[in-house]
């Protein structure tokens, strides 16, 4: 991996090239099912889970909606013990599987890797990133002279980079959402803006920052305070923009190098895990790198989130009548 001219970032780099990614075929996840366990033992929501149980509120949420990358000793204990009673009356219930990793699965064939340019040459950070994919086995084509939508119908397709010197990143996101807003847009400061920029439903002016659209369709910011607490976005869509033919499309940027980073290492080493359910094909899947406490925000489940609480809460109610 050729580095570039920035020490932060080199080092940084020189630790993810060290590390042991998983190679894409035969990859397994760790699925936890947070909200069945709720479900069967009658907890409306996580607050409630930690005043029972005491294991904070803010852990039950990242195991909600799967957002969590570790677990302590104690609360798997405490969970594992509350699967035991569940399966008294429920025996088929598993707190925890071992499942097959189906982002993964269309790469059997080879993808076009999409990177930016700066001033007429490719961008070195996000070019050395690209390779990370070929090692742990993607088989990558450069684009040549197609356009990335055609890319996204006729094959798989990884598209590195922030919006600032990607237009195939643009041009992807505006892509699948053709129409309104979509539910991510980068910012940066009118300083660093390029000059032959415009902009855009996708790109803007204004702080280091990603805009997305949280559960309730609220605009939401989540901050780049980069190089210790990036901030990015993974946008996944199976047989995206009508196409009939198994291939998936792959976004991964931050409005960093740092960011972009970040999302390619937890893509890499399962940190992010895309339930069959948000690989319907021509349906996009987002997750958000927030930077408070390097949390992925799993935009499609924390939507099915609170609309499995509010049906609880309705329920709660019905039964206090």
């Amino acid at each position: 991996m050729a580095e570039t001219t920035d020490p932060t970032f080199n080092r940084r780099l020189r630790k993810f090239r060290l590390r042991e990614f998983r190679h894409i075929r035969g990859s397994q996840q760790l699925m936890l099912d947070m909200t069945g366990l709720e479900e069967l033992l009658g907890i409306a929501d996580a607050s409630d889970f930690a005043r029972r149980h005491g294991i904070p509120r803010s852990r039950i949420a990242q195991l909600e909606d799967d957002s969590w990358s570790e677990l302590s000793k104690p609360h798997l204990l405490k969970l594992l013990a509350l699967e035991s009673d569940v399966r008294h009356d429920h025996p088929d219930f598993q707190l925890l599987r071992v499942v097959p990793d189906l982002l993964w699965a269309t790469f059997d064939s080879p993808a076009i890797g999409f990177v930016g340019t700066k001033m007429g040459d490719r961008v070195k950070a996000d070019w050395t990133l690209l390779s990370a994919f070929e090692a742990a086995g993607v088989s990558l084509q450069p684009p040549g002279d197609i356009d990335v939508a055609t890319a996204m119908r006729e094959s798989n397709c990884i598209v590195l980079g922030s919006t600032k010197w990607n237009r195939w990143t643009e041009d992807a996101i505006e892509a699948l959402w053709p129409d309104g807003v979509p539910p991510v847009r980068f910012s940066w400061p009118a300083s660093a803006w390029p000059d032959d920029r415009q902009e855009s439903r996708v790109s803007k002016k204004g702080e280091k920052a990603i805009e997305f659209l949280n559960e309730k369709e609220e605009v939401q910011s989540a901050v780049e305070l980069s190089p210790d607490c990036p901030v990015g976005v993974l946008i996944v869509c199976r047989s995206p923009l009508g196409t009939k033919k198994p291939v998936t499309t792959i976004i991964a940027a931050g409005p960093t190098k740092y960011g972009t980073l970040q999302v390619v290492e937890d893509i890499l080493s399962g940190s992010v895990y895309v339930w069959s359910e948000q690989l319907v094909p021509g349906k996009a899947s987002v997750f958000v790198l927030g930077s408070k406490g390097k949390r992925w925000h799993n935009l499609y489940g924390e939507r099915q989130l609170a609309i499995k609480q509010a049906a609880r809460r309705q329920a709660v109610r019905r039964d206090l009548r």
